[in-house]
């Protein structure tokens, strides 16, 4: 599964909660539907971590975040038309240019083999697998803003390192950067083989965290 997809499925899934909850009431009563004011914080949640940076679905999500509404229901119509337009480009491809595609096959190729993994109770190995994904895309990521990969001694510098100064470099913000540390903490166990630091939640976090953050920082 491309990170695209991941994306795809989880704004795809909110959407349809929106329709089961403004379906005619014949059709409503028969279906269980989601509390409004739970969907619209998802809402939010899904474009803010789906979205690119400075994007213009970035940029009306804090424009509506600002907009005081006098119902639940008046402040989901807007969030449900951004998400259908994100999800719409998404899947049209508009997202991301030509080498950022060509990447994007290379940390598709991992995380699916990690999903597959994970989905057989193989927590360990998919864990290996999604970091290496995430290794992959944070090097491409380096050479996009210009970080180098070369430490000061000559050789390759360490991933924490290279997250550290993609942080300084504003390609994302202190809570992204808090999060990717964790995932390469759960790499970094996985392939030391302390397999006892995290469950397979964690590792299924870390299969959809790092699709989730490749569509919204394309390298």
């Amino acid at each position: 599964m491309t990170a695209s997809n991941f994306a795809l499925r989880q704004l795809n899934t909110l959407l349809h909660e929106y329709r089961k909850l403004t379906a005619p009431a014949e059709v409503a009563d028969s279906m269980a539907k989601a509390d409004p004011r739970t969907l619209t914080h998802r809402l939010e949640a899904a474009i803010e971590r789906l979205a690119v940076p400075g994007s213009v679905y970035a940029e009306d999500l804090a424009h509506e975040r600002r907009i005081s509404y006098e119902s639940t229901q008046s402040q989901l119509r807007p969030l449900v038309k951004l998400a259908t337009a994100l999800r719409d480009d998404i899947g049209a491809g508009w997202m991301v240019s030509v080498v950022e595609m060509a990447h994007s096959d290379t940390y598709a190729d991992y995380l699916g083999q990690a999903e597959g993994l994970v989905g057989l109770g193989y927590k360990n190995p998919a864990a290996v697998i999604a970091g290496t994904s995430l290794e992959v895309q944070r090097k491409a990521l380096a050479t996009k803003h210009g970080v180098s990969l070369v430490a000061s001694n000559g050789g390759p510098k360490k991933m924490d390192a290279v997250n550290a100064e993609l942080k300084a470099a504003g390609v994302y913000n202190a809570l992204e950067h808090k999060q990717v540390t964790a995932w390469l903490a759960i790499r970094n166990s996985a392939a030391h083989g302390d397999y006892g630091d995290y469950d397979e939640a964690a590792v299924k976090g870390l299969v959809e965290g790092v699709g989730n953050f490749a569509v919204r920082h394309p390298a």
